[in-house]
């Protein structure tokens, strides 16, 4: 079981900087970034084989979206269970898929084509929150590295018009953004590359 407070301070440096970052943005004007946008910095840890996840989304806005998740009204300050509910909204919005290996559809006697699509295993970390923006930390288990996989971005985007979700992956040294939105709700994770982050990386090096 991981150490929540310790997780929490580890990443505190980057969520002082991505909350001035999300407050520039909001400066700028409608036709240079989207009314709606979600930002989370992912980096892959090649011991655990867990993406680790912080994502920042507006706390009004998560609030509507467990609320149209689970058919009752959301109050972050006063929700019973919260972490249990953000886990089950997390699960099935973001998350990454990949097909079978040969092998594995050998062992199984079937036709691959046939197979599911393996998904990302989600594990809680925790939240923060105040009045105006909501952070949420989880790692997703997967097997091996991303690329090649396809990662799945759903936050938000059957809720609000003209929704952008931007995703900052670090795997390794190696870096990439994928953007999300209602026409493109998944991306393929292909290598990555030295593209400038928006975000730094959760363990500076």
């Amino acid at each position: 079981m991981m150490n929540f407070q310790a997780t929490i301070a580890r990443w505190r440096p980057v969520i002082a900087i991505a909350v001035a970052l999300v407050s520039a943005f909001a400066s700028h004007s409608a036709l240079a970034h989207p009314a709606h946008s979600t930002y989370a910095e992912a980096e892959w840890n090649r011991e655990s084989q867990r993406i680790e996840v912080a994502y920042q989304l507006r706390s009004y806005d998560l609030e509507q979206a467990l609320g149209a998740f689970y058919g009752r009204p959301f109050d972050l300050e006063k929700t019973d269970e919260l972490d249990k509910a953000l886990t089950g909204y997390f699960s099935k919005h973001f998350f990454l898929e990949w097909e079978s290996s040969d092998k594995d559809s050998k062992e199984q006697g079937a036709v691959p084509a046939q197979q599911p699509m393996n998904r990302s295993v989600i594990h809680w970390i925790g939240s923060e929150f105040n009045a105006k923006v909501a952070w949420v930390y989880f790692e997703l288990e997967i097997d091996g590295t991303p690329d090649g996989k396809k990662m799945v971005n759903l936050v938000l985007l059957d809720l609000l018009e003209q929704q952008t979700n931007v995703v900052e992956l670090g795997i390794g040294h190696r870096h990439l953004t994928l953007q999300f939105d209602e026409e493109n709700p998944e991306r393929l994770v292909q290598e990555a590359t030295g593209k400038r982050r928006l975000l730094p990386r959760l363990r500076p090096r």
